[in-house]
């Protein structure tokens, strides 16, 4: 705490501890033992009594302030006028603590009153006392800057004051109300105050930023802070009157939402705690509010009758905003039944209107702003003398060290030649374990190749096989049909021997075909097994994908009898050839094909065995390129390792069952044609790879 500079009449310690202990019990009892409505008045009698036996010091300061924070909300003309006793008792103790509140309270209650280049002033005079003295409570002048800019309905400066502080570590609802609870054990004349400011500016800045956002069209953000205002006057030692407010805020963004009943509720439980809690100045804003409410639906008597209390209260209350407000919807009331009170009212809106939105108002305004600039550049300017001066000094002790630098600088000579040592023989070390790491790579890309080889040759023998029982059937009923050709002849039956002959001749075509197919599966097997040239071909693209995709079934097939699946083709007949290297080309169709089949053999081991796994794969002629796509409906991959797959050495897969380089040879494989590899996935609906590949 800031001692005084002015020495008051002496009060005894323990006299106040009795102030304090008393209006901490005092906070407590309210929360605890009073109903609701009664809590306003009980603290403002409490702290009056308090201010007629206080002591002019810090003490009488914290009790003033204490006592505007309930006065805004029915009397702000009285709230001001005990903000100003405040900040003048400060100003004379030196009291730095007390001169920011008070100016933070000052500033809240000029704003509210219409007086937004005073408001704007004495919050920019409480900033600059923050940043000499407080820098703490600086972010706290956020919500009540944003007030000011709010009844201009400057909408984007109210987000620029007001989101940075709530988005910091500068306050948060938490540390508001664990200062409230958490009472010091030792005397503290900002105790009291440290009670309730952190809360306000928490609300205030929250209900601002959804005035902003609900003005700008983001209504979900603005029922996000109106919502969080509230939980802030809710869960705090703030008034009564500030939950009532909250309700307002939330009142006007279900209104902006045309969510007319729910606006209408909580318009009237915002009014219902202003009345109860003396909260009268903002009752009249609630009345006009719930005029634009009837006005929105057309209830035009409804109109009439909070209008016309909304006008009536304001100009009690001297509220040109609410005035001017009224007036147009009185206007506009009267315009279709009585000329003369239309024109009356619309004069009077023109009359407010023009002395709110006058030149020499903005001029104040933009006036202020530059005034802070200056005066942030002056204490700006000071900073860089203060640090020249500090460069001189620190000049003059370095010439005094020269000695010791040079000292240090051969100490350190001979230490970095120990080091190049050491660093020399450690190069050594890792020039070695790079090599063995480069041979282990060639090692793990060959494995995978490898690897690649053995699921195909599983694929080929099983596929082989087919054509192979063709060919040993037919020829066993070819040299059946040949003994019975021959025993026809011998008979004499020509015409029989001559029908036999030709099914004979039959059955040896078949046994050429499905040679011919063996023949060519097993040409395709030492394609594939032997080391690419590198050199391009022209391909048919259909063919290699589905003597692919079935190779790899079969390999799966073979090695896992429960393997269950099915496959389908989509072929785009123009696709036609493409120089490719084959080889290569038809490993990375057949990595694609078995990461599919994989992914649904895994969704139906985790989920129920009747899952039916399905794999897709698909051409089509694009307009410069062709594109192939493996599309499945297995498991997806997660969203968070997408960014993973194609570097090398990353799987998904168990240890022991990938080597993490399939994607990865095929990514480059692609890349190398010149064409793209893509991925499209949903985690646990499926995922498609696609291929292009230039023509």
């Amino acid at each position: 705490m800031v001692t005084p500079i002015k020495i008051l009449p002496e009060i005894s310690v323990v006299f106040k501890w009795r102030i304090l202990c008393t209006l901490l019990l005092f906070f407590v009892d309210l929360q605890l033992a009073y109903p609701q409505e009664r809590k306003y008045k009980q603290a403002i009698d409490s702290l009056e009594r308090l201010l007629i036996s206080a002591n002019p010091d810090t003490t009488r300061v914290i009790i003033l302030n204490s006592l505007t924070n309930y006065y805004m909300a029915s009397n702000p003309e009285k709230g001001k006028a005990t903000a100003s006793d405040a900040l003048s008792l400060a100003r004379d103790l030196n009291y730095y603590d007390g001169q920011i509140r008070s100016l933070a309270n000052l500033s809240f209650g000029s704003s509210i009153t219409g007086e937004w280049a005073k408001g704007l002033d004495l919050a920019f005079q409480g900033i600059q006392l923050a940043k000499q003295h407080k820098p703490e409570l600086e972010p706290s002048f956020s919500g009540i800057i944003g007030l000011a800019y709010q009844k201009q309905k400057n909408y984007k400066k109210i987000l620029e004051w007001t989101l940075k502080p709530l988005h910091s570590n500068s306050f948060t609802t938490r540390s508001a109300v664990t200062e409230r609870r958490n009472v010091p054990t030792q005397h503290d004349s900002g105790m009291l105050a440290d009670l309730i400011f952190p809360a306000f500016q928490i609300w205030s800045c929250s209900m601002i930023s959804s005035f902003g956002f609900v003005e700008t069209g983001s209504i979900d953000s603005a029922f996000h802070y109106a919502i969080k205002s509230l939980d802030a006057a809710k869960d705090s030692s703030l008034p009564e009157p500030m939950t009532g407010y909250s309700y307002g805020t939330l009142a006007y963004v279900y209104m902006k939402n045309k969510q007319f009943d729910s606006s209408r509720f909580y318009f009237q439980k915002a009014k219902q705690i202003m009345e109860k809690s003396g909260g009268n100045f903002a009752v009249q804003e609630f009345n006009r509010d719930l005029a634009k409410l009837y006005s929105l639906q057309n209830q035009k008597d409804s109109v009439h009758k909070y209008a016309s209390l909304a006008y009536e209260q304001a100009s009690k209350m001297n509220n040109p905003l609410v005035v001017q407000d009224a007036a147009e919807m009185l206007a506009n009331y009267y315009d279709p039944i009585d000329k003369s009170k239309a024109l009356q009212y619309l004069r009077i809106y023109t009359l407010v209107k023009d002395s709110l939105s006058t030149v020499e108002k903005a001029n104040q305004v933009y006036q202020l702003e530059w005034e802070v600039r200056r005066k942030e550049a002056e204490l700006e300017n000071a900073r860089h003398a203060n640090e020249n001066r500090i460069r001189q000094n620190t000049l003059i002790g370095i010439l005094t060290t020269v000695v010791l630098i040079a000292a240090v600088i051969l100490y350190n000579n001979r230490q970095k030649q120990k080091t190049n040592r050491l660093l020399a023989s450690q190069k050594t070390e890792l020039e070695s374990t790079l090599s063995n790491l480069k041979a282990t790579q060639s090692q793990l890309v060959q494995s995978e190749k490898m690897a690649s080889l053995g699921e195909l040759t599983a694929g080929i023998a099983h596929e082989i096989q087919n054509p192979l029982n063709f060919v040993n059937n037919f020829s066993e009923v070819s040299n059946e049909l040949i003994d019975e050709m021959l025993e026809e002849a011998n008979k004499g039956n020509a015409d029989e021997a001559k029908r036999i002959a030709n099914d004979v001749k039959e059955n040896l075509k078949k046994v050429s075909h499905h040679g011919k197919r063996a023949d060519g599966i097993v040409k395709s097997m030492l394609q594939h097994s032997q080391t690419s040239a590198g050199q391009k071909e022209p391909t048919d693209i259909n063919q290699l994908c589905e003597e692919y995709l079935r190779l790899s079934y079969h390999g799966l097939r073979a090695k896992d009898k429960s393997f269950i699946a099915r496959f389908e083709t989509s072929f785009d007949p123009t696709v036609g050839k493409i120089n490719t290297v084959q080889q290569e080309i038809g490993r990375v169709i057949l990595n694609l094909v078995n990461n599919a089949f994989y992914s649904i053999n895994e969704k139906r081991q985790r989920s129920a065995p009747d899952f039916e796994g399905l794999v897709t794969v698909s051409t089509k002629n694009l307009r410069d390129r062709i594109e192939i796509s493996v599309l499945d409906n297995g498991t997806g991959i997660p969203q968070n390792v997408l960014d993973k797959i194609f570097q090398p050495f990353f799987t998904t897969k168990p240890t022991g069952q990938g080597t993490g380089l399939g994607l990865s040879l095929s990514y480059d494989i692609v890349k190398a044609h010149g064409g793209e590899l893509k991925v499209n996935t949903t985690e646990g609906q499926g995922t498609e790879f696609v291929v292009y590949l230039p023509k």
